[in-house]
């Protein structure tokens, strides 16, 4: 990807986040296809991202 900013080909960083909980009921060993197995996990997709090369804030390119 091309910076729209300084033109490197150089790349970009983005940051994911996960947060929340998982909780098994019961079963400590239970597999996560299991009906004792309670995810209440959040995942959340950062829209932007930050050139390596220039350390400005860019769109995020879809992956």
């Amino acid at each position: 990807m091309t910076c729209p900013k300084c033109g490197s080909e150089a790349g970009y960083v983005a940051h994911d986040y996960v947060y929340g909980w998982v909780e098994f009921l019961g079963d400590w060993l239970a597999p996560e296809d299991s009906p004792n197995y309670v995810d209440g996990l959040t995942h959340r997709r950062s829209k932007t991202a930050i050139c390596v090369n220039c350390d400005k804030r860019i769109p995020r390119p879809e992956d």
